[in-house]
């Protein structure tokens, strides 16, 4: 079983990204958190195979939170989904451990099911 989490504290966002995904994949199993400290709860809970992860969370860093799964040893496969797709977060999000970037203002959903029917299918 494919697992994804969400980790993105914008409900408007969260729910549509869930939709689309769910539209598209109606197996996948989606879990979200809106925060950190639920992220981590779900991550210790579900070990989920991919994570989209929003940057600024209330609680804490989504680029930090990427840092820790990844010290824990964590292998999942981590999304970042920024809010401002600036050089940056780009050059943070991949030294954090980050396997993808897309800025949530340039998604483009075929591409990103392409991106998620590729994962799925290498795990």
């Amino acid at each position: 079983m494919f697992t994804t989490l969400i980790v993105e504290d914008n409900p408007l966002f969260s729910a549509a990204l869930h939709a689309a995904l769910h539209s598209r994949f109606p197996s996948l199993t989606l879990a979200t958190a809106a925060s950190v400290k639920e992220a981590l709860a779900q991550i210790d809970a579900l070990r989920p195979d991919l994570i989209f992860m929003d940057v600024v969370l209330p609680d804490g860093n989504g680029l930090a939170l990427v840092e820790r799964i990844r010290a824990d040893g964590n292998r999942s496969v981590v999304i970042v989904l920024p809010s401002h797709d600036v050089p940056e977060y780009r050059e943070l999000a991949f030294r954090s451990g980050a396997d993808h970037f897309i800025g949530k203002g340039s998604i483009d959903l075929g591409h990103l099911f392409g991106l998620v029917e590729s994962i799925a299918t290498s795990g």
